[in-house]
């Protein structure tokens, strides 16, 4: 049974509990169904790139460049999201404006999850290229 998010495919809709089978809900779900390999994809393409023995990146390099690019971004769109979404989604007053932006601006939207993740990553990757390197200089008269 394909299973798009929690609910099965057949009532998979904007409402979930009228059990409609809705063609834009399913499109949506086969979409997303199919775009789910992406992102764990790109996590190991980088990993791969960023590992490799003969490439040495220091690690000013990594946070000045890779990892603040992604930072900047991150702020940028949470920032655009946070605006649009206190304008139109919070209440009347400006105080409560301001709390919501000020909330979003720190947590992002939901489909942003990727970027803090890539962050992590990217910021253990000297600790884990060390372990590799020193793990294999240690393995590499064992044979294994």
């Amino acid at each position: 049974m394909l299973l798009c998010n929690r609910y099965p495919i057949g009532i998979c809709d904007d409402n979930p509990t009228n059990g409609a089978f809705s063609i834009d809900s399913s499109f949506s779900s086969l979409y997303s169904i199919v775009a789910r390999w992406a992102v764990p994809c790109f996590l190991m393409v980088s990993g791969v790139m960023f590992l490799d023995k003969n490439k040495d990146i220091p690690i000013k390099k990594l946070y000045a460049k890779y990892i603040f690019r992604f930072a900047v971004s991150y702020a940028f769109w949470s920032y655009i999201y946070a605006l649009y979404n206190s304008f139109y989604d919070a209440g009347d007053s400006f105080i409560e404006k301001f709390k919501y932006f000020a909330s979003y601006c720190l947590s992002g939207k939901l489909h942003t999850w990727y970027i803090l993740v890539t962050i992590g990553i990217y910021m253990t990757l000297p600790i884990v290229k060390y372990l590799i390197n020193t793990l294999d200089e240690k393995n590499s008269g064992t044979g294994f």
